[in-house]
């Protein structure tokens, strides 16, 4: 089961307005886990929040953020099986193409 909250800031959070959706096996309907879902005053949280880290992002050498990014593609990688299972069971897609859509997504 997954429980997600939204990330801004570099935090984890509940929506302001404490509301979640469930998500359910489109194959079974068994519960997967629940998402927060965000409003207008998360969105305006969120939007605050990138345009402060903007200036500190903006002059990290490219090199750098290409490292993070690629980084950050490894571990989405890694964590292929467990991804594609999750998104298998969100959207009831065949486990490989799961697998083809994350893969495209890291390649993007």
């Amino acid at each position: 089961m997954s429980e997600r909250e939204l990330f801004i800031n570099g935090r984890w959070r509940a929506a302001k307005a404490g509301r979640r959706l469930e998500i359910r096996d489109p194959a079974t309907g068994e519960f997967v886990g629940s998402t927060a879902l965000a409003d207008g005053a998360d969105v305006d949280l969120a939007v605050a929040a990138a345009k402060r880290a903007l200036p500190g992002w903006a002059a990290t050498h490219a090199d750098a953020r290409a490292r993070l990014l690629h980084r950050a593609a490894d571990l989405i990688v890694e964590r292929l099986p467990a991804i594609a299972n999750l998104l298998t069971r969100e959207q009831g897609k065949p486990i490989p193409d799961a697998e083809k859509e994350i893969r495209f997504g890291v390649e993007v």
